[in-house]
């Protein structure tokens, strides 16, 4: 460690020590940088390379010179130099002796940790402050230190100026005026010289507080580091100019000297030029500077208790309290945020934590200040959005975009803590002044995230209509809700909820809602159609009860056999029961990365219903099944951040499409309510020679004339089910226990129909589908031949895959798998998909019979299958034959060839099985 005082001088001495004892290398050398006015760059590896390329570019090539070649694996090097002949003492003297991390920044090499590969190594010149490993060094890696090249060359002029320099003293703050100018002592100027700052027209006088500003700027100007005026030279222009509005100084003149401080700086005029442009600019942004208050406060410090006497009189602020400030504890009860707003002193001061403490506790009676899980700080805006309803239905709503929840800015918390609170400092001679909020304060409370709940509110949600609590009482007051932390929107009059309805009363509210459905016409019999009914009250009741769910609640999805069946003017009108609005439609995406920005986007937000409109595609994705099946909480990664956070999940989620298949997975997270559509049922109409009329001819607008009826028959039949102990129709959907209980029971209470009878048909299975193409290409490509699942896929890729059906049955496989290429499925992942969905299963035939994909020994350890083929199907073209209503398979048959809700519908048509039994006759 004393190298300082015993480096080597001669080379006779150097290999003295070079010969250390009996080690094979001894102890490693190092090289004093500046004496003789020696330095050094370190270019470590690929990445020093190209920082010396990019400054080359601008300074000009260097010189070849001697290198240090350092032995590192990637190639690493040292390049010395000496500093030119006319560098004077004080310009080596003023160089950072040791810097990592340099790179180009206009002509100036600047540092920035960010940008790591090339290093300067230089030293005083006396003492020398750095040094470097020379050869014959060795490297930690084993390999040794080599020179390379040579002599050393002197380091040009243009990179001279380049280097970075010690930061220079702050000049002197001497403001004195002479004529009609306000000057500034310059300390490297000669003795008594002075600067003019700011010619001053004949007649003009400045305020001191101008004058104060101007000066401490420009001294921070002249005085900033190497790699820092730029930014210091915008800062200090924004305040000068925004000083300068306040008191009247004519906007040429701030911008004048700002530019001359800039190039007396050491930037160009061009960087300066630019530098002030850019900051007047924000400085007309900003508007004119406040001046501070010089009066004293006299009113309570927040954490501060008070003097003796009386306990009423409030005391002035004393300085000598800054660093005494008590931790500020929670109030006992929550405070009123509808209450005028309570302003308490805070002194700013150097404890930070207790300070934050402080702030906290004032920001926490802000009326529009809450705290939400994954985000810290919560504000509730309108999200304005086209309302998809008429100009007049939009002058009967209150707003028309739906209210999101956002976290709060860093301005914003700035902002607040001003209106909340006055903040105290001290200035140099002991007085009191009001100033803004310290900015690591308000990081400090930003980014603490969670705070307590007695002092700041959690929002749990955003609902648009009362709803039922968890308790069976139902939220009513509009506003912050603090038993069950939503947020009700509601302008107009209160909806006035029966406090005992009875059964027969929640029966005529049933009867109501379901009239409102008079005009769509549902597939299947009666039965499915009360069904079906029961299943679009119980998509009202759904977001309305959501408070009082405590589990995950299932997907409503309406779905009709062509377009015009009015699914999507169906899901919308529950919607506008539930919103007072259409809810707005969004897109469904099979991919679940961008799924899963969407649910995460939902969440945050807090949005009661989520509505998918016009889905195309077959309906599966794990992050959508992950989604309704969450217990009220899902983690997600937030746009533009890089951690998953847990935010609550309270949204219900309507679908909307034609012919909807689904994954097995996803079939029984949701209820499927299926349409006729308006051609078949007018086909059937004009058949009969009937005129069909429209009860609703406008729905939505009648909807919203009558919202608040309603919406009370809609709680009336919650409510009645909780007055009656909830009885239970003895039918619970998987998963969803809790919403069934609230929920399906209600409705099924109040119409003798369980809405969870609403199940997907066989029919709508996705995975059937896939499975039954599968099944029908293998069977005519590979007839009864014997294949493993490896050797089909080799037998695709071979001569059979120019053929139709080698085609169809590799894109039906890898719509088995889910995915777009069955390329990138794996073989066990595509043999878990056949063995579930495909293996013993029987499909129908078109071409007559059935089909079955049986195993048949194993090859080499895999399982084989072959397809077996199974009696005669012959289609019989029936015209006279009448339609079943809703196009569903008739008696839901296994029998022979397990045909019953297998074949997909898709004719009129009537067909005939042979068995051994005899002959049995199906009708679709």
């Amino acid at each position: 460690r004393k190298w300082q005082g015993r480096a080597a001088t001669s080379p006779a001495e150097a290999k003295t020590w070079w010969r250390y004892g009996n080690d094979s290398h001894g102890p490693n050398m190092a090289l004093l940088m500046g004496p003789g006015r020696l330095i050094a760059l370190d270019v470590d590896g690929p990445a020093g390379d190209a920082r010396l390329a990019e400054a080359e570019a601008i300074l000009g090539q260097l010189p070849d010179t001697l290198e240090n070649i350092t032995g590192r694996a990637d190639g690493g090097r040292h390049l010395l130099f000496t500093l030119p002949d006319d560098a004077t003492d004080a310009e080596v003297k003023a160089l950072t002796k040791s810097v990592a991390g340099l790179r180009i920044d206009g002509q100036r090499l600047v540092v920035d940790d960010s940008a790591p590969g090339l290093d300067l190594r230089a030293g005083d010149p006396d003492a020398g402050r750095s040094y470097i490993l020379v050869a014959p060094s060795v490297h930690p890696s084993g390999a040794p230190y080599q020179w390379r090249g040579g002599p050393i060359a002197e380091l040009p002029r243009a990179w001279f100026d380049a280097l970075p320099r010690e930061a220079l003293a702050k000049p002197r703050k001497a403001i004195v005026r002479r004529g009609n100018a306000l000057v500034v002592d310059d300390p490297d100027a000669a003795p008594g010289a002075m600067v003019e700052l700011l010619p001053l027209p004949p007649g003009q006088r400045l305020s001191p507080w101008f004058e104060k500003v101007l000066a401490g700027e420009v001294a921070s100007v002249r005085g900033a580091a190497d790699g820092t005026r730029n930014d210091t030279l915008n800062t200090s222009t924004l305040r000068v100019w925004r000083a300068a509005q306040t008191a009247g100084v004519p906007r040429a003149q701030v911008e004048a000297t700002m530019i001359d401080e800039g190039v007396a700086a050491g930037l160009s005029e061009g960087e300066a030029t630019l530098t002030v442009a850019s900051a007047m600019r924000a400085g007309d942004a900003a508007g004119p500077a406040e001046i501070p208050d010089r009066s004293k406060p006299n009113r309570q410090i927040a954490g501060q208790g008070r003097r003796g006497g009386d306990p009423a009189q409030e005391r002035t602020a004393d300085v000598s309290d800054v660093a005494e400030l008590e931790l500020v504890k929670p109030p006992a009860a929550p405070p009123d945020n509808d209450a005028p707003l309570k302003v308490v002193d805070i002194r700013v001061g150097p404890l930070l934590a207790k300070v934050t403490d402080a702030a906290v506790d004032a920001l926490g009676r802000h009326p529009d200040v809450y705290q939400r899980a994954g985000i810290g700080l919560a504000r509730i805006i309108e999200a304005v959005e086209p309302p998809g309803v008429t100009e007049s239905q939009q002058q009967r709503l209150p707003p028309s975009g739906s209210l999101v929840i956002e976290a709060v800015q860093n301005a914003t918390v700035t902002e607040w803590l001003t209106t909340v609170a006055r903040w105290i400092s001290e200035d140099g001679d002991g007085k009191i002044h009001v100033v803004q909020p310290q900015k690591p304060v308000v990081a400090a409370v930003v980014a603490r995230r969670v705070y307590p709940p007695l002092t700041v509110r959690p929002l749990a949600g955003i609902i648009e209509a009362p709803s039922l609590r968890r308790d069976g009482s139902v939220i009513t007051a509009p506003g912050y809700d603090r038993a069950t932390g939503l947020y009700l929107r509601w302008r107009g009059a209160p909806i006035e909820v029966p406090e005992s309805p009875t059964r027969d009363d929640a029966r005529a509210a049933f009867q109501r809602l379901t009239d409102l459905f008079a005009d769509f016409t549902f597939q299947g019999d009666d039965d499915a159609r009360l069904v079906m009914l029961s299943a679009c009250v119980a998509a009202i009741l759904t977001p309305l009860a959501r408070a009082a769910i405590d589990g995950p609640t299932p997907a409503f999805m309406w779905t009709a056999d062509a377009k015009l069946a009015g699914k999507s003017l169906l899901a919308s009108t529950c919607g506008a029961i539930v919103l007072g609005r259409v809810p707005s439609a969004r897109q469904y995406t099979p991919d679940d990365d961008e799924m899963a920005k969407r649910i995460a986007a939902v969440a945050l937000n807090g949005l009661p219903i989520w509505m998918l409109d016009n889905v195309k595609n077959r309906i599966d994705g794990g992050m959508l099944e992950l989604a309704l099946t969450s217990h009220d909480t899902i983690a997600a990664r937030i746009l533009g951040h890089t951690e998953d956070r847990e935010m609550p999940w309270r949204s219900t989620v309507y679908l909307t499409g034609n012919g909807a298949t689904y994954s097995d997975d996803m079939s029984r997270r949701l209820l499927h309510i299926a349409l006729l559509s308006r051609a078949r049922v007018e086909g059937v109409v004009t058949a009969s020679s009937e005129a069909r009329t429209f009860r609703y001819p406008e729905l939505v607008s009648h909807v919203l004339d009558h919202r608040p009826a309603l919406l009370r028959d809609a709680l009336t039949i919650l409510r009645a089910h909780v007055v009656a102990g909830r009885p239970s129709s003895g039918q619970t959907l998987p998963s969803y226990e809790a919403w069934a209980r609230v929920v399906a029971h209600a409705a099924w209470w109040a119409s003798g129909t369980d809405p969870q009878r609403a199940r997907p048909p066989e029919s709508a299975s996705g995975d059937t589908d896939a499975a039954l193409r599968v099944a029908l290409a293998w069977e005519a490509l590979f007839q009864t031949a014997r294949h493993t699942l490896a050797t089909m896929r080799a037998q695709l890729k071979g001569e059979a895959s120019g053929l139709d059906v080698a085609a169809e049955l590799t894109a039906a496989l890898a719509d088995l798998a889910g995915a777009a290429d069955l390329a990138k499925v794996s073989p066990g992942s595509l043999g878990r998909w056949f063995e579930q969905h495909v293996v013993g299963r029987v499909f129908p035939d078109p071409n007559g019979g059935t089909v079955c994909i049986v195993a048949d020994g194993v090859s080499h350890g895999s399982k084989r299958y072959r397809a077996e083929h199974r009696g005669s199907v012959t289609a019989l073209l029936a015209p006279e034959a009448t339609p079943v209503e809703g196009g569903e398979v008739a008696g839901q048959k296994g029998g022979v060839g397990g045909l019953g809700g297998v074949l997909p519908v898709t004719g009129w048509n009537a067909f005939e099985v042979e068995a051994a039994e005899g002959v049995e006759r199906y009708s679709a």
